[in-house]
């Protein structure tokens, strides 16, 4: 009912993760938010869900407690030794009289999605897992409408969108890594002086159809060789990788393996050298994507409808550069021919467009915290008062920041 609820001084902001280890995946992507709040209208509180974690320096625990108002170890065994249930760690968010929670998590695996279920805060959001939840428990999903056009995600999300402007995937680039470095050699990464395409993606994100894209490629551009990783699974997806290829015709001795570079650094450097990027469709590259785009590299990427295939179009757009995104296999084949011969409209307009991908580390938007907590935090006011209206007239639509 109305007149209930009075709204606080300060919006207490909880964020739930597993224990905010500056890792890549997860909490690298979000480090730099906590301390730039404005703390005139929020009050920042960190759980996490499985405590600090053990590999962590002391220096790399105290960033976060220092960065939050509040750090809270929801992993705390009783006193028989047996783990903390959802139940209870929901019961220490409530105490706490949170008014936002946001999950980095999701449902990952080893998440305590049950937390988020029992609602212990009055508006919840779903940050950074990149599809719905499929329960009435999250109230809105942080997005952008290129990522998340409402006429592709109304029916599918159970979640209300908060539509940022530019792009909703969040990135501390830079202050993680340098915006110089010292130029890498083929050599020093086992690379030949050929065109290097690169697809650094996980092998379970390569599809048939796509396969068949990236060898019509190789068989356009004989002096071409894909570069992949050795993740998990690397023997099986090489035997299997390397008869595909053979099956369309392309030696199978023009599709490397690179080994996993030793630092974050020699990772962006090693991303430097390839020609272009091809991404993978049905799962894009997330984290990968803004490392190749820090890096330089153009990406090529063939959006579907779900959200998880348009980051790197969300990216792309918000950089200004849309040209790279691709409307159909064609043209994924014909933009990537393009970018590694130079053929395409002129070797001028080549030139220009690498010119402008090797600028963004300097000059995007993408790149800037600052513009994306400018936006994230007028989202989270806006769902904050609109939910507040929601609980007297019914459900809200979805939210577009301006």
């Amino acid at each position: 009912p109305a007149g209930l609820y009075s709204p606080p001084k300060r919006i207490r902001i909880g964020y739930l993760s597993f224990n905010f280890s500056p890792t890549r995946s997860l909490n690298g992507l979000s480090s730099g938010m906590f301390k730039r709040h404005d703390r005139r209208k929020f009050e920042v509180l960190c759980f996490a869900i499985y405590g600090h974690h053990g590999r962590d320096s002391n220096d790399e625990k105290m960033r976060v407690e220092k960065e939050a108002d509040e750090f809270v170890n929801l992993f705390v065994p009783s006193p028989t030794g047996e783990r903390p249930s959802d139940q209870e760690m929901a019961s220490i968010i409530n105490t706490k009289e949170i008014d936002i929670l946001v999950d980095l998590i999701g449902l990952i695996q080893q998440n305590r999605h049950g937390i988020m279920v029992l609602r212990p805060a009055t508006v919840q959001v779903n940050m950074i897992y990149a599809a719905t939840t499929g329960g009435d428990h999250i109230d809105f999903f942080v997005s952008d409408k290129v990522a998340s056009p409402p006429d592709l995600v109304s029916d599918v999300y159970t979640e209300r969108m908060m539509l940022l402007p530019g792009s909703h995937f969040v990135n501390n680039q830079a202050e993680l890594l340098p915006r110089t470095w010292p130029v890498p050699t083929r050599e020093e990464f086992s690379l030949p002086d050929k065109f290097l395409v690169g697809g650094f993606n996980a092998f379970f994100k390569i599809t048939p159809l796509l396969f068949e894209a990236w060898m019509t490629v190789l068989k356009q551009n004989l002096n071409a060789v894909l570069v992949l990783v050795k993740y998990q699974y690397f023997d099986s997806a090489q035997t299997n990788l390397r008869m595909a290829a053979r099956n369309h015709s392309v030696n199978h001795q023009r599709i490397l393996f690179a080994d996993k570079t030793k630092s974050l650094l020699d990772h962006i450097r090693r991303a430097s050298t390839m020609s272009v990027y091809l991404d993978t469709r049905i799962y894009n590259a997330h984290t990968l994507a803004v490392d190749v785009l820090w890096a330089g590299t153009p990406i090529v990427t063939f959006p579907e409808t779900s959200l998880a295939s348009r980051v790197s179009s969300s990216l792309l757009s918000a950089a200004g550069l849309p040209i790279t995104i691709a409307k159909s296999y064609q043209d994924y084949v014909d933009i990537v021919h393009a970018l590694v011969t130079g053929q395409y409209k002129s070797g001028r307009w080549n030139q220009e467009l690498r010119t402008r991908f090797s600028d963004l580390r300097h000059t995007s938007e993408i790149f800037d915290m600052d513009v994306f907590m400018g936006r994230y935090q007028r989202a989270l006011l806006m769902a904050f008062d609109t939910k507040l209206v929601s609980m007297e007239r019914g459900k809200t639509s979805h939210l577009m920041i301006s």
